[in-house]
């Protein structure tokens, strides 16, 4: 067994036999006067007990207030101290709370007492013994008996000493348990280091358990304290305690020497003295408000000689008898002990009120302080009321049942009336008017409504069993009260109902009837008398459930209201009886096709099961999960149901296999009534599997029915369970994000929280994976999750944590596991998040992992970032100035694209995670990326004028680095068109404006190719721009203008000095494309100019007259015709002329302008010897 396992297991034991809060209940008793309880601890039985290496009990007897309690307090203090040898426990019996009149209760504190002091006591054999029966084994009081024997047997060099005070106020049944538990163990002939000392009243019964033992001469030790000579002995301890508490008063009211001795003197003249009777006395005395030497001597000559005058006495100082008798019925009836805020109200609360602004109800705090003014027999421990002491009910309630006779307050209490009293007060708190609507009046205060609510709750939840505890007799006089309490229109019923149903159901019930609910209550008066006038209810359903009041009041176990339900209206003899009116259905089904026989049978109700299956209940229906009564009576454990219900032998493997397709049916569709029921009955295996391997466990995680999860774990459902896939219930509840469930599962301390799926997923990858931070949180706080556990020898758990998981996760991940986690696994998670762009948890993570000296800032990922690269990503502009910070930063480094941080930065746009890599010395402006470009590049191809300008005013960017294509930032602009980059680049530095891309391209030729007229204007008012620079095509800006079309560059070109007889590939010039797309304006421009060549002739021996006379532009020949220096006889590659061009193309009118204007020759032959009339005849000019 693994340590990290076993001390799960362990603590899931603790956690089982924690029933009751030992150590405060402990507390409550007050603590010892130095110089008392030394007539015990000074006494021969008590050495002589302690001394003995056997099994012996020591059981201490005394009065009532001979300090009992204060004396085992004592012990367990100061007295009998643990040791390595040696293990002291305790319990404390009350009647205060039902856990601590429980037997089972005690036996569980002192076990758990005992395995938290010696870890090693807790074995392994009892480790498996609550693995096993975990969920039966702490109400067993033979079970829980017998493992505090085995511990004793198996470690007899620990001396076990359990001591346990005011066993009279364990219940007579489970006392008898224990008496013949102690006598086995003194009479067996194992020698065991156990021993136990027992106080007690010195009742004649408890003497009596012990009686055996002495008969027969075995070690049991009666310490009688109640003894003459014992009791001297406690006297005199008892006077020490006077003069202490008589000294706390002299200085708290200040009396003189004198004034002390009188009070001593007086005090310890009474006879039979006891510690309750000191503490009533000097409380009656400390609590005069004006004391002097002759007020002192007037009290002490009047003091109560024994407890019940003192009680007398204290009851009679009360300022109200009814107040302080109603206080007294309400604690001595309550369920549980009352809070100050319930108390408020009940003790205000009378029949005539309608509202709760009738009631005068006083604020808790000022209350409080009053209590004991109404009625000094009373304490308030943690905001609950108590009386003072147990005999203080002793002393009030009437040992007959007679009424008293006297005024005095001594028996003053029928058994009855604390019941009647605290029946009536839940019953006028219900019929309180409009107390549900929400609304408060201007006169009400908020206190008032909180203090009468939380009385609602207690009269909500108790009235009805407060009401069926009362005598026949006083159940008919309240009858018509508890009917209208039940009226299901009512608005009391609206009101309070739902708070009674909350507190027991999970789903609020609609449809029911007044029948309905005095037959849940088990109301028999109630039910008798709506039968009457309201038959037709009888079988009527609710709308949520489809139950009838015969179904509500046989699953609550009601025999009586079964039994008036079912009977009818019949006369005559048996043999010849009529029946007038039928009784209830018996076989009426619900909305999951069950009958009330199927109730009865799940609630082990024996009684009612008998009366239904008697008046013809069918016992073979399946209901919606296939279960019968039959089948449930099989696999419910009760035999004596079970031989009422099923007819023949059930083979056991067929009834475990039935057990087992209820459980999962159970389970998957939320029958938690079924489920508890099955599970109760101890008869079918709550971890068994289906065909896909799911648990009852994981059908309810899957269908998040929490209250069934926490029901099978309770009993003790395997939390490792693997389905087919290997998920075991924690991978459930993580992969669905139930963070209530797998804290549930977790708290139990029996999972393995490191059982990887088939896949290798642990628990903590799926918690990281499904991103539940919650569920990954609860994981970690395990102390004992693998965080290295790695998925296929791949990335270790904390990887995923810090790559899927918040920073607070993160954080405590480390705080947990710090020295699991490495660098480099750290540093490729944090790398790899995939969280969105923005995200400040990420930065968070990388501060804590910097902080923890957990990151590699060298460390690259699959795509060559590094930690600098992601917080340009991620934006993290804070981080980007830490890391560039830092000494050994990876400023410059570079991704597989050639990117750097900054370069990242900038084809991102971010100006801001631009900026602190500008301020950082270390950080290179010009490295470019693999297509050869740097951070300006970057920032002109996107745009960014910010960013630009940032960039040139550190005076470190170089401006005419070239990228794989040749091109410079100024270039890129040129392309892009942004005039205010261009700006940004002509202005602000040394730019060289002439330089060529790789297509032979400058940034002139640029603007002209994308017809950026307005950047290629600032490029020609630098005066630097060289015109005349051919790129590969042998274009200048000013050819490509015009060989684009581009006629507004080309008149804005023309301004500048530039040589214009430049020729293109096609061996055209300005002149020639301007004639060929016929833009006469421009053509006239170019002649006007005094180096225009108007010869020229292109690559064909054009000449522009030619391409002029090729398209019969008119206008462009007369223009050239008016030049003085245009030859009109030249020649092309095939011998032609402008005419001959002319005449081809058919133009009459330009071939009319060369003959006149231009003086062309008209015999000219071409080089095949054509005349011009041949050749226009040949195109069909005639």
């Amino acid at each position: 067994m693994g340590i990290a396992s076993r001390e799960r297991r362990r603590a899931q034991v603790l956690n089982r036999l924690a029933t009751s809060p030992y150590r405060g209940r402990k507390d409550r008793n007050p603590s010892a006067v130095q110089g008392t309880c030394e007539w015990f601890i000074s006494h021969h039985l008590y050495h002589e007990w302690l001394g003995q290496e056997a099994s012996r009990i020591l059981w201490v007897s005394a009065d009532p207030g001979c300090g009992k309690s204060v004396l085992v307090k004592h012990l367990v203090d100061s007295i009998i101290q643990t040791t390595a040898s040696r293990k002291v426990c305790y319990f404390f019996f009350k009647d205060d709370f039902a856990d601590q009149k429980s037997l089972l209760s005690a036996l569980s504190s002192i076990l758990q007492q005992l395995f938290m002091l010696d870890t090693a006591l807790l074995s392994d054999e009892i480790l498996l013994q609550f693995d096993a029966n975990g969920q039966w084994l702490t109400v067993s009081f033979v079970e829980l008996w017998q493992i505090l024997i085995n511990v004793a047997d198996r470690n007899p060099d620990t001396e076990i000493v359990c001591l346990i005070d005011a066993v009279d106020e364990c219940s007579e049944h489970e006392r008898r348990h224990l008496f013949k538990a102690l006598c086995e163990l003194c009479g067996s002939k194992k020698s065991l280091n156990l021993k136990f000392l027992i106080t007690s009243r010195p009742y004649r019964e408890i003497g009596m358990g012990f009686k055996p033992l002495e008969n027969l001469n075995l070690p049991v030790i009666h310490l009688s304290g109640e003894s003459d000579s014992e009791m001297r002995k406690i006297v005199k301890e008892i006077d020490i305690a006077i003069r202490e508490r008589v000294r706390a008063i002299s200085v708290q009211q200040t009396l003189t020497d004198d004034e002390q001795m009188i009070l001593i003197t007086r005090l310890l003249c009474v006879r039979n003295r006891t510690y309750l009777w000191a503490h009533l006395t000097l409380d009656l005395i400390e609590r005069q408000l004006d004391i002097s030497k002759e007020k002192i001597i007037n009290i002490t000559s009047h003091l109560p000689q024994n407890v019940n005058e003192a009680y007398e006495r204290i009851l009679c100082r009360t300022f109200s008898k009814d107040k302080a008798t109603r206080m007294l019925h309400l604690i001595i009836a309550a369920d549980r002990p009352l809070t100050v805020g319930e108390m408020v109200v009940a003790l205000e609360l009378q029949r005539h009120h309608q509202s709760i602004d009738d009631i005068e109800i006083e604020p808790e705090d000022r209350f409080r302080e009053k209590i004991r003014d109404i009625c000094g027999l009373v304490t308030v421990s943690e905001s609950r009321i108590f009386l003072l002491h147990q005999t203080v009910k002793e002393f009030l309630i009437s040992i007959d049942h007679a009424e008293p006779t006297s005024r005095s307050w001594k028996q003053s209490v029928l058994v009855q009336d604390p019941n009647l009293t605290l029946t009536y007060v839940c019953v006028w708190c219900l019929q309180l008017d409009h107390w549900t609507k929400g609304r408060q009046s201007a006169n009400s205060s908020p206190s008032k409504h909180t203090s009468r609510n939380s009385f609602v709750n207690y009269a909500a939840k108790h009235w009805a069993k407060h009401f069926n505890r009362l005598s026949v007799h006083n159940q008919k006089k309240m009858t018509s009260l508890a009917l209208e309490i039940c009226n299901a229109r009512g608005s009391c019923f609206l009101a309070w109902f739902p708070v009674y149903w909350r507190s027991r159901h999970a789903r609020l019930v609609s449809g029911f009837t007044t029948l309905m609910a005095a037959s849940y209550f088990g109301l028999e008066p109630v039910v008798r008398r709506i039968l009457k006038p309201q038959y037709s209810q009888l079988n009527k359903k609710d709308k949520t459930y489809h139950r009838s009041a015969l179904s509500w009041a046989a699953g609550n176990g009601h025999d009586g209201v079964v039994e008036r339900l079912i009977r009818g209206l019949s006369i005559g003899p048996r043999s010849l009886r009529i029946v007038l009116r039928q009784g209830a259905k018996i076989n009426q089904f619900d909305s999951d096709n069950r009958t009330p026989l199927t109730y009865a049978i799940w609630n082990g109700h024996l009684s009612v099961v008998r009366r239904l299956i008697e008046a013809g209940a069918w016992v073979d229906v399946p209901d919606v999960l296939g279960g019968t009564p039959t089948s449930y009576a099989c696999t419910s454990g009760n035999f004596d149901i079970k031989a009422l219900v099923v007819r023949g032998n059930v083979p056991s493997n067929a009834k475990h296999k039935e057990g087992e397709k209820l459980l999962l049916s159970a389970a998957k569709y939320g029958h938690i009534h079924v489920v508890r029921v099955l599970l109760e009955a101890k008869e079918t295996n709550v971890n068994l599997k289906d065909d896909e391997g799911w648990t009852p466990l994981m059908w309810a995680i899957n269908y998040r029915h929490i209250g069934i999860i926490k029901l099978l774990l309770e009993h003790n459902a395997y939390v490792d369970a693997r389905d087919r896939a290997g998920m075991t219930p924690l991978c459930f509840a993580t992969r669905y994000g139930q963070c209530e469930v797998a804290k549930l599962i977790l708290q139990t301390e029996r999972a393995d929280v490191n059982m990887p799926d088939l896949a290798g997923l642990t628990p903590l990858h799926q918690a990281a994976r499904w991103k539940q931070d919650d569920i990954a949180q609860l994981i970690l706080r395990t102390g004992v999750a693998n965080v290295t556990a790695r998925v296929h020898g791949k990335d270790p758990a904390y990887s995923w944590v810090i790559r899927y998981n918040s920073c607070s996760t993160l954080k405590l991940m480390f705080d947990l596991y710090h020295d699991s986690v490495k660098v480099q696994d750290c540093t490729m998670a944090i790398l790899e998040t995939d969280n969105e762009w923005f995200d400040n948890d990420w930065a968070d993570k990388l501060k804590t992992l910097l902080k923890l000296r957990r990151i590699d800032m060298n460390l690259v990922d699959s795509k060559g970032e590094t930690i600098l690269h992601r917080a340009v990503t991620k934006r993290s502009y804070q981080m980007i100035k830490e890391i560039l910070a830092k000494a050994k930063a990876p400023t410059n480094s570079r991704d597989s694209r050639g990117l750097t941080p900054l370069a990242l930065a900038c084809l991102t746009l971010d100006s801001d995670a631009v900026s602190p890599f500008l301020e950082a010395d270390s950080v290179d402006l010009n490295i470019a990326d693999t297509k050869g470009y740097t951070p300006l590049h970057h920032a002109v191809q996107e745009h960014s004028v910010p960013i630009t300008r940032a960039l040139i005013a550190t005076r470190k960017a170089r401006v005419d680095i070239k990228n794989k294509d040749g091109r410079t930032p100024l270039s890129l602009v040129c392309l892009n068109g942004n005039t205010t980059l261009a700006k940004c680049l002509l202005h602000n530095c040394h730019v060289n404006i002439n330089t060529q891309d790789k297509y032979g391209r400058t940034p002139a030729h640029n603007c002209v190719l994308m017809g950026n007229e307005r950047i290629l204007r600032l490029i020609l008012q630098t005066g630097q721009a060289n015109l005349n620079l051919v790129d590969n095509l042998l274009y200048t800006p000013l050819l490509l203008a015009a060989y684009r079309s581009n006629w507004q560059i080309v008149v804005l070109l023309l301004n500048y000095e530039q040589a214009i007889n430049m020729k293109d590939q096609q061996g055209r010039t300005v002149l020639l494309w301007a004639i060929i797309h016929r833009r006469t304006d421009i053509v006239r421009q170019l002649i006007s100019l005094d180096q225009i060549d108007l010869n020229v002739q292109d690559g064909n021996g054009l000449t522009p007259l030619s391409h002029a006379a090729q398209y019969g532009n008119e206008e462009i020949i007369r223009m050239l015709l008016e030049e003085p220096d245009i030859d009109v006889e030249v020649e092309d590659d095939t011998g032609m002329t402008a005419l001959g061009h002319a005449a081809k193309g058919g133009h009459l009118g330009a071939v009319e302008l060369l003959l006149k204007g231009g003086s062309a020759k008209l015999l000219t032959r071409d080089d095949s010897g054509k005349i011009l009339l041949a050749l226009a005849s040949a195109e069909g000019y005639v």
